[in-house]
């Protein structure tokens, strides 16, 4: 399997796996100890198990970490810190992708990034809409609201107090949120922490 092959095979995607690799031909065996040595020179970018990118200037498709997050584990949508920090409720600013997803989460670390994955049951997979990143690839992210709620639901030591909200977490530009939208979400969640918080929210708004 030479690179120049696998350049003119993969190059018009953004990531590739296993399945392309095996229109270029040699065992599987073979491809697995390639992909290694070319990761180990730069020559590939391996993403995860199985999955693969080109370096930046032997693709001629771009995309962004947030449509690799949705990519990475699916699926899922961004939400959490990152979002927070994306709509600057919180003065954070985070690097970490952080998404939720109704499957059994791992993390992933690679040379473009670290992305953090939590788990969140099935009937709560809700509250995300679509857009396009700067490439135009379609990724998920939640709103303002699902965004705060999911970090309040998975974050362990919560305390619905103002001073907690303020001093702790230290959430701003909370004008953005829609109180319709918030208190329909809260009930939907079917949660009291989740209940108690959302007053408190609303009192701050």
């Amino acid at each position: 399997m030479k690179y120049e092959n696998l350049l003119v095979t993969a190059s018009a995607y953004p990531t590739f796996g296993e399945d392309m690799l095996g229109s270029l031909g040699e065992s599987k065996g073979y491809r697995k100890l390639q992909m290694i040595r070319w990761a180990e020179s730069g020559k590939v970018i391996r993403l995860k198990r199985g999955l693969y990118t080109l370096p930046e200037d032997k693709r001629k498709t771009h995309f962004s970490l947030r449509w690799l997050a949705n990519t990475l584990c699916s699926p899922s949508y961004l939400s959490l810190e990152y979002m927070l920090s994306w709509y600057d409720m919180i003065p954070e600013k985070v690097s970490v992708l952080t998404s939720v997803s109704t499957l059994k989460t791992t993390p992933f670390k690679n040379l473009l990034g670290f992305f953090q994955y939590r788990h969140i049951k099935r009937e709560l997979f809700w509250g995300f809409v679509e857009e396009r990143d700067e490439f135009q690839f379609p990724l998920l992210v939640a709103t303002p609201e699902k965004a705060l709620l999911d970090y309040i639901y998975l974050y362990p030591h919560w305390e619905p107090s103002r001073k907690f909200m303020e001093e702790n977490i230290r959430l701003q530009q909370l004008g953005q949120l829609q109180k319709k939208r918030l208190k329909e979400f809260s009930k939907k969640f079917s949660s009291k922490k989740i209940s108690l918080a959302t007053e408190g929210i609303l009192g701050l708004l």
